[in-house]
């Protein structure tokens, strides 16, 4: 039989990854566990207050100790499974330590931008940054950089010549 970890590992978790990621006012966080979605936070940067449907996903992993950065990817992903799903917004996975509330995160679906064009890259090999305010600043930073690209490359282009109506 599994280890149940104890009932408030996932309610510190949440708690910590939002009182971090929210620490901008322009940052809304709304718990998904439970959906079947395989994201745990849903959020969303705003603009002024007012939504802006830029979004991400985070997983959240939470340990009474957080693990070592060295051995995070085996300890992490493995609870995840190795099998991610297909995302269409950027997602991340944070690994939080209850005992001490602190985190780190890194990127399973990463936000990039190449060659001008937003693309959403499926990182196996990616670094883990601690989950910071400045860490939260970073990630927040490349999801409305990201978005940024993506509204540029939807933009319509105009073809031809433009004529005056009524000409």
């Amino acid at each position: 039989m599994a280890k149940q970890d104890p009932w408030f590992f996932e309610e510190r978790a949440v708690a910590f990854a939002s009182l971090v990621l929210t620490k901008d006012r322009d940052i809304k966080v709304q718990p998904h566990a439970g959906r079947d979605t395989g994201i745990d936070l849903l959020v969303e940067i705003r603009k002024n207050g007012q939504p802006t449907l830029r979004f991400f996903g985070v997983q959240l992993v939470p340990y009474m100790d957080l693990p070592n950065i060295r051995n995070a990817d085996e300890r992490v992903l493995s609870h995840l499974g190795r099998n991610q799903f297909e995302a269409s917004l950027p997602l991340c996975v944070c690994a939080i330590g209850v005992r001490k509330p602190e985190g780190i995160y890194r990127w399973t679906m990463e936000p990039v931008i190449e060659d001008g064009r937003a693309v959403l890259r499926r990182n196996e090999e990616a670094t883990w940054h601690p989950l910071d305010e400045t860490g939260a600043a970073r990630l927040i930073g490349q999801v409305n950089a990201w978005y940024d690209a993506l509204d540029v490359s939807a933009a319509p282009k105009s073809r031809g010549r433009r004529t005056k109506t009524g000409s």
